[in-house]
């Protein structure tokens, strides 16, 4: 992660905010990956996807017990 932090659009922003937009660059990469995979290769990257964004639901992935500002 250290090198998104080093972009202007994500100094500032608290750990919340920067998890959303790496949320949002997330979706994007899997519609971009959609049309050049098979069929077999896009239900894996689904699953690894929608772990981790069950994770992130969970509060697995986020700090804990501080609020991080990057």
């Amino acid at each position: 992660m250290s090198l998104l932090v080093q972009f202007d659009e994500f100094k500032g922003h608290s750990h919340e905010q920067f998890m959303e937009e790496l949320d949002t660059i997330m979706l994007v990469s899997i519609n971009k990956l959609h049309d050049n995979m098979d069929l077999r290769r896009r239900l894996l990257i689904y699953s690894v996807f929608g772990k981790v964004f069950q994770h992130r639901k969970m509060g697995i992935l986020a700090p804990h017990g501080q609020e991080e500002t990057f």
